[in-house]
């Protein structure tokens, strides 16, 4: 089932609800594939951001995308997690 989903930034946004409670929402693809990479590389939102440089405040911001980082803070962040940048914002 497909609906628009009105988000705070109060940009619609298409997400598909299959029954099972998964937000397959582009944004729920990006938080997911940060949870899923950062359970794998054993890393804490905290540890990653010390990592880059960064605040976990900021950290926090851009794995909920309440924020879109630059391209180069995207390939850091995705160099840090062992990927390429396309794998978490595609």
């Amino acid at each position: 089932m497909e609906q628009i989903i009105d988000n705070m930034d109060n940009t619609p946004e298409t997400a598909f609800f299959y029954g099972d409670g998964v937000d397959r929402s582009y944004k729920g693809y990006i938080k997911q594939t940060f949870e899923t990479l950062l359970l794998s590389n054993n890393l804490k939102q905290q540890h990653l951001a010390d990592k880059l440089g960064i605040n976990k405040a900021y950290m926090s911001r851009i794995i909920n995308c309440l924020q879109d980082p630059p391209r180069l803070m995207k390939m850091k962040i995705a160099k840090a997690l062992g990927v390429d940048s396309r794998v978490i914002w595609v």
